[in-house]
């Protein structure tokens, strides 16, 4: 897990049969930079961030140009903090029907 860490860029090769693979990823954070190579890559985007974060030459394929036909929502979250527990989450039965 690479947590509080940007992916700037997917890096990628082609093969001699002409499909693609992912070679590695360009992460950062503040002044440091890495590549992470894993066997297998998972990103969790907004639709946003997914846009810019699949490189331009894979708009080819039918499947990723999909990607740039959705269209994204504004979501705003909001986490209420108390100094105690919320009176229906101390009840068992009650916090399943929140």
């Amino acid at each position: 897990f690479h947590l509080r860490w940007g992916c700037r860029e997917v890096l990628y090769e082609t093969s001699s049969d002409g499909s693609m693979y992912v070679s590695g990823l360009a992460m950062s954070k503040a002044t440091q930079k890495k590549i992470v190579k894993a066997d297998a890559y998972v990103a969790a985007c907004d639709v946003p961030g997914i846009k810019r974060l699949v490189p331009q030459n894979w708009r080819e394929l039918e499947f990723f140009d999909n990607i740039y036909k959705l269209v994204g929502v504004p979501v705003v979250t909001v986490q209420l903090r108390y100094n105690g527990w919320v009176t229906e989450l101390q009840d068992l039965e009650r916090s399943r029907q929140l």
